[in-house]
């Protein structure tokens, strides 16, 4: 998504017809799946500040225009509850919770994928159209969309499909005798149709992992279990008994033009990106600059961090493109391009409603405009004051005998 994001930014930026004199920026926040990280990294953006600080905005002049993201539905409800109390607008390329439908409770949010209902009605469809009246359903939840499954269950009801398990896996609260569980559940199961559906960090590993068990069971993805996921595993599980239902790109990936940005995007041209640099390092296992990041990669991971030379780098880098090409979601696109187009044309109204907008001065043909109560005396006569009457309007009496008036 980073990468992605970035690629619309840029291209946005480099269109002289959208948005005309105006440059957007941006700051990147990671919530990492976790709700406090996410409060924090809003409050941080809205106060401006390292430390948040509630209800005010303490940096310089900062034209929020509005926020995109989260992935998650469980993150992108905490930030839709903060930003709707402030009129902030925010544009979600992963939730697909359909409470954040409600228009009264999230009158400022919008998103670029659908809610589970349409794509629970698509594979109901499907199921009917091939005669699959009896199939398994595993529900994928790390503390979002746990209700999927049962929106699921429903729509197959209403089309004469029955259910023979359901299974609920949560990569935090499923220890090891529990997954042994799972495993002999579809296993020893008559259906030969699963369906995966909600959303985990692990969801492509698990139906990875389980197909090479199971020959004679056909796996159905939903668009959410794609969301969040290791896509070139997707790549190597796809086949015959797997199928994916998967939006169909609103932009073209493998363009020259997002080829040529993901060459761009190294460490090396761009040494101030940490972020870039921690990609690199975890997906080509190399040593940082920095001791400190390094004694953590010693720590979390089994793999061997090594220095890295120019070969080992550019090897790495073909093997970063093809991940990035399988990785790019048409929806970040989408969703920069929705809110960009929305500023656009906020801006082309106010030009439109200016006072200033086709202003032209009325051109007098033949004399300066005159706005008098009395026409000045003329000379000769002086001013008389007139009782009951503005000091601007007067009267004009001939001057004494022996007297002048030296102004009008």
């Amino acid at each position: 998504q980073l990468v992605e994001f970035r690629l619309a930014i840029e291209e946005i930026n480099k269109n002289p017809s959208l948005l005309p004199n105006v440059t957007l920026g941006y700051h990147i926040y990671d919530s990492c799946g976790h709700a406090l990280k996410t409060v924090r990294s809003i409050l941080q953006i809205l106060s401006g500040t390292k430390e948040p600080v509630p209800n005010y905005s303490c940096g310089r002049k900062r034209n929020i225009a509005g926020f995109i993201g989260d992935l998650t539905s469980e993150t992108t409800m905490i930030s839709a509850q903060i930003l709707s109390l402030f009129g902030f607008s925010q544009v979600s390329f992963g939730a697909s919770d359909p409470s954040l439908s409600d228009r009264v409770a999230f009158p400022y949010f919008f998103r670029t994928l659908q809610s589970f209902h349409g794509s629970a009605l698509a594979i109901s469809k499907l199921l009917k159209h091939f005669g699959w009246t009896w199939v398994g359903i595993i529900g994928l939840n790390d503390g979002d969309m746990a209700d999927e499954p049962q929106v699921l269950t429903d729509y197959l009801s209403r089309d004469g499909i029955c259910v023979e398990f359901t299974i609920n896996y949560n990569r935090y609260l499923t220890h090891l005798t529990e997954g042994n569980r799972i495993v002999k559940i579809i296993r020893t199961s008559t259906t030969h149709i699963i369906i995966v559906c909600g959303k985990s960090i692990k969801a492509i590993a698990l139906v990875y992992g389980i197909r090479y068990f199971m020959q004679d069971k056909t796996f159905i993805l939903s668009p959410s279990a794609l969301v969040i996921g290791n896509n070139d595993m997707l790549t190597a599980a796809t086949s015959d008994d797997i199928l994916i239902f998967e939006p169909y790109p609103v932009y073209p990936r493998e363009t020259h033009e997002i080829i040529e940005f993901i060459n761009r995007t190294h460490p090396s041209k761009d040494p101030n990106d940490t972020l870039l640099e921690n990609i690199m390092s975890k997906v080509c296992k190399c040593l940082s600059k920095d001791p400190h990041k390094n004694k953590v990669y010693h720590f979390f991971s089994v793999m061997n961090y090594t220095e890295c030379d120019g070969k080992k780098t550019t090897e790495c880098l073909s093997t970063i493109i093809s991940s990035l090409l399988a990785a790019l979601s048409p929806n970040v696109h989408l969703a920069v391009n929705i809110m960009s187009q929305a500023i656009h044309e906020m801006h082309t109204s106010l030009r439109e409603q200016s006072p200033e907008r086709d202003r032209e001065a009325h051109r007098y043909q033949y004399q300066i405009p005159r706005s008098q109560c009395t026409d000045s005396c003329q000379p000769g006569y002086r001013k008389a004051v007139n009782p009951g009457a503005q000091p601007c309007c007067y009267g004009c009496l001939p001057c004494s005998e022996g007297e002048i008036s030296n102004r009008t």
